[in-house]
């Protein structure tokens, strides 16, 4: 039986995406044949419950504890890596001290590297990534990236083998069990969050690399020109959300704009459902989970040209430069004025969906970890 262990650092309670990733990736390996021991430094939210032998790695340096902790890992459990055919890290932060070559991170993208204008990195953080990640990636087992775009970046930018780096497409947010529609709750959806007319729906963190204060810009010309429309903001505040929060004040259409903040599952895939679509015109992502979310709960998308989610979405989603205002705005016209547009979309979308599963996600993983 081979043994390996699991840091589950990024699964906390109201995780993010890569903590949501996180989440599936541990209990994919819950009926495998693999000996699996999960690490953390403190255990909190499904880490705990999760039936795994747990390694609790404290260390002597606090300040590690938020995003460093992986960085010195090979260090603290230096006495009893031997004992583990593969260690694989979780949080996006590869290892750098000690021996690596048990090591196999799961790199979600490389926005630091790339957009470091767009993302909130302190000096040693930007350190650490521009220094040591190329040099600690070419030192590891292997790489696991959650996109080919990923992986082409991590190869282009980073100059490392393709040969190193395994692709594993992910499954949508809530599983492969695609949750039931509710019709009945419909009106208490509406009702809680204070929706009356049809809305566009933004899913994740509030920061600058969401394109959120552009999306804003969009509904006032959409209402300019006519439209009933409203924008709801599914997402907890992030770095600079200010920026929006300070448009948002000044806007005009500020009326028909909800920021709900961080939203339960079961409303969340309620709100795909009711929404005239999906707009993620993000800047940069590895993946992007809420437009396979979106695509499987019947919901159309308007995303990003060149990126993953336009990788991901295919003929099913509809993609525009994230940087043009008038690329952007003529595309979300067409899906709310054709609704022949929106129902083929649809369509097209449930078939996308079907393709991306935690089942094929599985495979590719208990093959990369053999």
């Amino acid at each position: 039986m081979t043994r390996i262990a699991v840091t589950t650092d990024a699964i906390r309670e109201r995780p993010d995406g890569i903590g949501i990733v996180s989440r599936h990736w541990v209990r994919l390996l819950l009926d495998s044949d693999l000996e699996v021991e999960l690490w953390d430094y403190q255990f909190s939210g499904d880490a705990q419950k999760v039936n795994f032998p747990k390694r609790e790695l404290k260390n002597s340096w606090p300040c590690l504890r938020a995003g460093l902790w992986n960085a010195f890992l090979p260090f603290q459990a230096r006495s009893f890596l031997q004992d583990y055919r593969t260690i694989l890290t979780l949080s996006g932060l590869p290892p750098v001290v000690g021996s690596l070559e048990r090591f196999m991170p799961a790199i979600y993208d490389i926005i630091d590297l790339k957009y470091p204008e767009i993302q909130r990195l302190g000096r040693a953080k930007k350190a650490y990534l521009q220094r040591t990640l190329p040099y600690a990636l070419k030192r590891v087992r292997k790489i696991l990236a959650i996109s080919s775009f990923t992986a082409n970046d991590i190869v282009r930018s980073l100059e490392i083998s393709p040969s190193r780096i395994e692709v594993v497409p992910l499954g949508p947010s809530f599983g492969d069990i695609v949750p039931k529609d509710c019709p009945e709750k419909v009106g208490k959806i509406r009702g809680k969050f204070g929706l009356r007319d049809p809305f566009l729906l933004m899913v994740g963190t509030i920061h600058p690399r969401k394109n959120h204060t552009m999306v804003l810009s969009i509904l006032e010309a959409l209402m300019a020109k006519g439209f009933r429309v409203d924008l709801v903001v599914a997402g907890q505040r992030g770095w600079k959300d200010s920026e929006f929060q300070a448009q948002l004040g000044r806007s005009p259409v500020k009326e028909r704009v909800q920021v709900l903040g961080y939203v339960d599952d079961d409303s969340l895939w309620q709100l795909y459902r009711e929404a005239e679509l999906l707009l993620y015109p993000s800047i940069y992502e590895g993946f992007g989970l809420p437009v396979l979310d979106a695509m499987a709960l019947g919901c159309p998308v308007v995303t990003s040209v060149n990126s993953p989610m336009a990788e991901i979405g295919g003929q099913a989603v509809l993609a525009a430069d994230p940087r043009s205002y008038e690329d952007l705005l003529m595309t979300v016209e067409s899906v709310l004025t054709e609704k022949s547009l929106q129902q083929e979309l649809v369509a097209r979308g449930l078939e996308r969906a079907e393709t991306f599963t935690w089942g094929n996600a599985r495979s590719s993983l208990l093959s990369a970890l053999q």
